[in-house]
């Protein structure tokens, strides 16, 4: 059998090819051109930066477990259950890593990386490098712990980091709430004349090592021959470090793990939260409204028949100044307790503007930690105060929304042709796949995040338009936006049947435009919204 003859004469391919042919083979010669380019710059540049972050004088090691339910913190679950230890872990973990990647003037020689026990490489690449990760300078870089007991693992971390260049190493638990930018300072402070280092625990032992490189040839002996997890462990390390010589510098901060429930009961007030908030979290339904009377009522209806947890359900109708029956609606659905089933419903009032409402309401519900923001025309899938957690619960995920879809396209939802389904049908494809690529949902799919997520951006911005989209920019710079799994959340299609579905999404994409030309949003929302946009404001200036 003759074999295949692939031998391409590109000379004589080119001559005898039209000019369409040519154009194209040198368009998309160079189109994949482009796309390798951008591959190896990219990568080159990630390289570049680790190197240079590596190089860096001062490090800081962080010994953690990947976060995966009935996997960490075992000793925890009685007290939170799995999936509430596993938060636990994730939320001390996170909090570290926000405390030493925002460094204080001064501080930014230091390079923190995360020794990491559990979870794959791309698992840690998407908890550790945000979407948006060109933003901001790397600052961390993770790594498998080695192999062996805690005191083998301790010494490769130190080990590796002086052969990388680094000075001054300390080591750090993840499990130490107490722990600040300003004890890691002090330990570093001391590195600089001495060539040890400990962090007194309560318990017996130490939550924090430090080392210089003066002593790297003494590491295989200064971490053997420990009963770790016992109350000696602090005084058997001081004994081992005298025999080599080395005289170790005590810190004067003593702090606690958090390993056992009565941990938790002693120091859980450094979380700013409770054990239930890991155990059984509350969730808020932030529900700005303005003249919204014909929705409000099915709205919260639909939205406490839907949740699994009601009980742990806090809803707030944060209204910009409605003329209708908007209010008065949510007035009598609180007399209704049958209706809530355990739910909370409360009514704020603040100046109009999505934004500004949103953070008003947030300031009514202190004791929830995922925080779900909903339009009046939207009705969220069942279950998705269960969902809500889950899609947070990925590390990493700093945002999430529902998928899109518009209630015209249900079995129930209004009356409409074949060709306005068509081109809804079109919408929520696009819409679907630029939140699965661009990771960009906006405020129609119901946005949510944690509490701490939240603050940590900022909130939302106090403008009339664009609230959305500047809040998940915001976000994409501390971590990642997802879609929950499951039903999409359904949306009212009544802009679009009003105005039109070339109307609406033309003076969408040029809002998009303007705004990102330097337009601000006040000015959009007055051509957004017209005469109503200026109308609102006044009226609330005037009340």
């Amino acid at each position: 059998m003759e074999s295949l003859n692939l031998d391409i004469d590109i000379t004589a391919w080119w001559s005898q090819s039209g000019s369409w042919q040519r154009l194209a083979g040198v368009v998309g010669t160079s189109a994949i051109a482009l796309v390798v380019a951008n591959k190896l710059l990219t990568y080159a540049g990630d390289a570049l930066a680790q190197r240079r972050l590596l190089a860096r004088p001062e490090r800081v090691v962080i010994i953690s477990r990947y976060p995966e339910p009935g996997k960490c913190k075992t000793r925890l679950i009685p007290l939170l259950g799995g999936e509430g230890a596993c938060q636990c872990q994730l939320h001390m973990t996170n909090s570290l890593l926000h405390l030493f990647q925002h460094a204080a003037p001064g501080e930014e020689q230091r390079c923190v990386e995360l020794r990491y026990f559990g979870g794959t490489d791309q698992q840690l690449k998407h908890w550790l490098v945000p979407y948006a990760a060109g933003a901001k300078p790397l600052t961390s870089v993770w790594r498998p712990q080695d192999d062996g007991d805690l005191g083998q693992k301790m010494a490769g971390a130190i080990r590796t980091a002086f052969s990388e260049g680094a000075e001054r190493v300390v080591v750090v638990g993840s499990d130490i709430p107490g722990l600040t930018q300003d004890i890691v300072s002090k330990a570093f402070t001391h590195l600089s004349d001495e060539d040890f280092v400990l962090g007194p625990a309560l318990d017996g032992g130490y939550y924090l090592v430090g080392a210089r490189r003066t002593i790297a040839d003494k590491l295989d002996d200064l971490f053997t021959g420990m009963a770790w997890g016992t109350g000696t462990v602090r005084e058997q390390q001081i004994n081992v470090a005298r025999s080599l010589s080395i005289e170790p510098v005590l810190l004067q901060d003593m702090l606690s793990d958090l390993d056992e429930p009565e941990d938790f009961r002693l120091i859980g007030s450094c979380f700013g939260c409770s054990a239930d908030d890991f155990k059984m979290p509350r969730c808020a339904v932030i529900i700005p409204t303005l003249n919204e009377e014909g929705n409000i009522e099915e709205c919260i209806r639909h939205t406490v028949a839907q949740a699994t947890h009601p009980e742990r359900l806090d809803i707030v109708v944060s209204d910009g100044g409605s003329r209708d029956a908007t209010c008065l609606k949510v007035n009598m659905l609180v007399a209704d307790m049958a209706t809530l089933r355990g739910a909370s419903i409360s009514l704020v009032h603040s100046v109009p503007g999505r934004g500004e409402q949103q953070n008003h309401g947030i300031s009514a519900v202190r004791s929830s930690r995922y925080l779900a923001f909903l339009h009046a025309d939207t009705r969220l899938p069942e279950g998705f105060d269960e969902r809500i957690a889950q899609c947070l619960s990925v590390p990493g995920n700093v945002l999430g929304a529902f998928h899109f879809r518009l209630d015209c396209l249900e079995p129930s939802g209004p009356p409409t042709s074949w060709f306005f389904r068509l081109q809804m049908r079109s919408l929520c494809w696009l819409v679907r796949r630029r939140v699965i690529k661009a990771e960009m949902p906006y405020g129609d799919q119901c946005l949510f995040t944690t509490r701490e997520a939240f603050d940590m951006c900022g909130g939302f911005p106090a403008v009339r338009l664009m609230e959305d989209y500047i809040l998940v920019k915001s976000m994409q710079r501390n971590g990642h936006v997802q879609a929950a799994e499951g039903a999409p959340s359904l949306t009212s299609c009544r802009r679009w049947q009003k105005h039109g579905y070339i109307r609406i999404s033309g003076l969408n994409q040029m809002i998009l435009l303007a705004y990102q030309l330097g337009v601000h949003p006040n000015t959009l929302a007055d051509i957004y919204y017209g005469k109503r946009s200026k109308a609102a404001v006044s009226q609330s200036v005037s009340q």
